[in-house]
């Protein structure tokens, strides 16, 4: 059988069966398992942010918050979620980092309905994250590391790092 370039950009997972309840979304597995992997205590699906530079918004799919420490307001991660078959190249990584660094400067109201209250606004993020159900090429992977974003991938069982996400404390 023949791959034409439509089956190419088809995502793996049915959508009519997503749309139904029969199979979760892959942004719901993939924050279930961020959940338990980065520890956090509070996640958000779907949130959008004004760009300064640009009329557009940047459309996050998860917003983590971890526990606050001591002397720490906690930790905001960013994950961007891509379910597709063609490969993640640079180019979607650097589309990330430029969009969300153009989001970072701005300060937002306090998240009181966190189970924890946080001053800290979900546009001050401190880490960004992206999770494929595709490979990433090289010079993903090299961009990534330069710039210290996270990535795992999702092989339809479980998630695999590609890139370490390097945090601030152990």
């Amino acid at each position: 059988m023949k791959m034409g370039i439509r089956d190419f950009f088809k995502p793996r997972v049915d959508r009519k069966a997503e749309a139904t309840g029969a199979v979760p979304a892959f942004e719901d597995r993939v924050a279930k398992w961020a959940r338990k992997q980065f520890g956090a205590v509070g996640v958000k699906r779907n949130q959008s942010f004004k760009q300064r530079k640009t009329v557009r918004t940047l459309d996050v799919d998860i917003v983590l918050r971890t526990r606050p420490g001591l002397i720490t307001q906690g930790e905001v991660i960013w994950m961007k979620c891509e379910d597709r078959r063609a490969s993640i190249g640079r180019n979607d990584i650097y589309k990330l980092l430029e969009a969300a660094q153009d989001v970072k400067g701005e300060t937002g109201p306090a998240y009181p309905d966190m189970p924890i209250p946080i001053t800290k606004s979900d546009k001050e993020w401190d880490y960004l994250v992206f999770v494929s159900t595709a490979e990433f090429g090289a010079g993903a992977i090299d961009f990534a590391r330069q710039h210290k974003v996270g990535c795992y991938y999702y092989d339809g069982r479980a998630f695999q790092e590609v890139v370490e996400l390097i945090r601030s404390w152990p």
